[in-house]
Formats: C-alpha cells, structure tokens, sequence
C-alpha cells in the first residue's frame, strides 16, 4: 500500500519515529527544533515507505499509538525536568497538531508521487515558515525574512533559513568576496564555472600564485626556495627552486657523526649510518654508546628507588631496635619486681 493511502496510526508512528530523534538533541532554539522535526519526518517516511499503514496497531510494539500532547507517553519528555529542550518540544507538539493532521490527509494525500524529501520541504514551508513563523524560506534570513545575497557555491548567507543572522556571505576556507567569488592568497583560480580555487606550489610564498600549481608560476618564493637564473615574466611569475642548505660552505650540520639530508625547502642533520642521537639529544653517538646512555638513565632511576627501599628498610630496623629496647625496660621492670618480692619475706622474720 501507498504511503498516501495511509491512516492516522501511520501519521502518529511517523511523528514518534521524528521526535524521538529530537527529544534528546534538540536545541531550545525553536527554528532548529522545528528543522529536525521535518527532518526526521522525512526518514520516518523512508523507513517505513515499504511498509502497509492502512489501520491497526503501530509498528513499535503492541502498545496504542502515541497520542499527541500526553506527556504521560511522549517522546519529548517530562516538562518538569526542567529540561528546555522539552519545553520546546511539547510547545511545538500543541501548535503543529492541527495544521499537521490537515497536512496529512490533505495535501500529502492528494500527491501520491511526491518524494519523502519534497513531502518533508511541503511540511516544513507549512510548519516552520507560514504557521509558526518560527524559521525563513532557504534563501532568506532576519526578522523579516530579507532575500539572501547570491554567495555563489562557495559560500553560504548567515541565517539562511532562519530568523537569525547578517546575511552576510561567509565564504568557504580558500575563497574571500563579497560574494565568496574570489581565490584567497595562497590559492589559483583552476575553473571559473563552476568556480573552483586549488592550492598554490608548497615552493611558492606569501604572495601566492599566478594561475597554476607549478613552482614556476609563483608571485614570490617561500623560505627554503629561492627564483630560478632568469626567471621572472611581465605578469609577475616566478620560477622557485630549492635551496640545497647541504652544499654551503661550511655546511649547517657541524657535529661530529652527522651528515646533512636536503629536501624540498628544508634539511635536516641526520646521523652517519652505526651511529644514533642519544634520546636526551645531543651529538650522535656509536649506537651501542647511545643505547647505554639510555640504559644508564634508566639504571639510575632503578637504583634511586632501590635507595628509597634501602632507607625503608633502614626505618624498619630501627623501628625493630627500638621494640627490642622496651623489651628490655620490660624485663628490668620484671627483675625489679622480684627482688622487691623476694625482701618481703626477710622483713617478717625479724619481726618474729
């Protein structure tokens, strides 16, 4: 069966599939509440396109279809939770149930051909623009839904579509204009139609390029890059080519073991092949040095916590020391107490 030939159970499963995915989400702002509600409205007609609404029960258990505007089953959530996406929600759910269900039996039935996502646009003009004023037309921005200025394909009208925004075009990274149609520096105009700006040659600098991604249309060379003998034209282009920082004299790497590597617009002072840089830095080293050097270090940490154990077990016998002196308090305080028991019985023979 046609989704157009469906009932109101369908109208409801689709609302609960959309709102479900805005419940949690959804921003307070109520534009973009609105946005993901036809959104989604739109994937619930996708999902269940295949399938037969003509009556019954709702596909999501066996429960009764949601009914709008019963917190006790809605997906929204609970308006005492304090939560504003929820709030937002539930005020859009009271506003949109009417023109929503006159939407459903009216024009989405009247053209079974529209697609999910033209029947989701219908909604959307119906819902977020004409009855809640709460978004613009695409194309339009601000209060009063002023006519975005043309941004070209590399841009976008702050507040499109909303009632928010500038509408001033903000361009995409690589494109600069009023009207995003220009090439930022550092990039070259490859197609006009559609406009297109590709990246300059790494060997190129600040001033960017002509029109192209060769070193050899560049305005100006970058650092490790230097022009060409005779290069230069009269529309400015220069050709750059590396700096091999390797064949000055003297060389930049000095160090002992250390051979310098050129590459394109740097170097770099490598380490002669058995030899490595020890991890802490400094001069390359014969790789089993460098290697015991870091051993060495780790040995060293080893055996400050081998001194941390020694000055514990130190502690203990000490602590040892001390219990075996009280004990010997004890058994001087026990011989004291037997010699003072042992003169009692003297005394009571003289008194005899």
């Amino acid at each position: 069966m046609h989704l157009c030939s469906a009932g109101p159970s369908a109208l409801r499963q689709l609302l609960l599939l959309a709102l479900l995915s805005i419940a949690v989400s959804a921003a307070p702002d109520k534009c973009s509440v609105c946005n993901r509600l036809t959104e989604a409205f739109e994937q619930g007609l996708q999902r269940t396109a295949k399938d037969n609404f003509g009556g019954g029960q709702h596909a999501l258990g066996g429960e009764p279809p949601w009914q709008l505007g019963q917190q006790r089953n809605s997906p929204c959530g609970h308006t005492d939770e304090g939560k504003e996406e929820a709030v937002a929600c539930h005020a859009l759910l009271e506003q949109f149930e009417e023109p929503l269900e006159g939407w459903w039996f009216g024009d989405f039935r009247r053209d079974p051909g529209k697609s999910a996502a033209k029947a989701a646009a219908a909604l959307r003009e119906l819902l977020c623009v004409r009855t809640g004023g709460l978004c613009c037309q695409h194309g339009a921005f601000g209060p009063q839904c002023a006519a975005c200025p043309v941004c070209g394909l590399r841009g976008h009208c702050d507040g499109n579509g909303t009632r928010a925004g500038s509408g001033r075009c903000t361009c995409d990274s690589g494109y600069r204009g009023e009207l995003c149609d220009q090439c930022e520096t550092g990039r070259y105009l490859a197609t006009a139609e559609p406009l297109l700006c590709l990246a300059c040659h790494p060997a190129c600098g600040s001033a960017g390029c002509v029109d192209g991604p060769s070193e050899s249309n560049c305005r100006d060379c970058a650092t490790g890059y230097q022009p060409a003998e005779a290069s230069g034209a009269a529309d400015g282009r220069v050709s750059c080519i590396d700096v091999d920082e390797c064949a000055a004299t003297p060389g930049p790497c000095a160090g002992p073991n250390e051979t310098c590597v050129n590459s394109p617009g740097s170097f770099a002072c490598d380490c002669l092949p058995g030899f490595q840089r020890p991890a802490a830095g400094g001069d390359c080293q014969p790789a089993e040095t460098a290697a015991g050097t870091d051993g060495d270090s780790a040995e060293t940490g080893g055996d400050s916590a081998e001194t941390g154990d020694d000055s514990a077990e130190s502690s203990g016998e000490s602590a040892e020391t001390g219990g075996e002196s009280a004990e010997t308090g004890g058994e001087s305080a026990e011989t004291g107490g037997e010699s003072a028991e042992t003169a009692t019985p003297a005394m009571d023979k003289e008194e005899l």
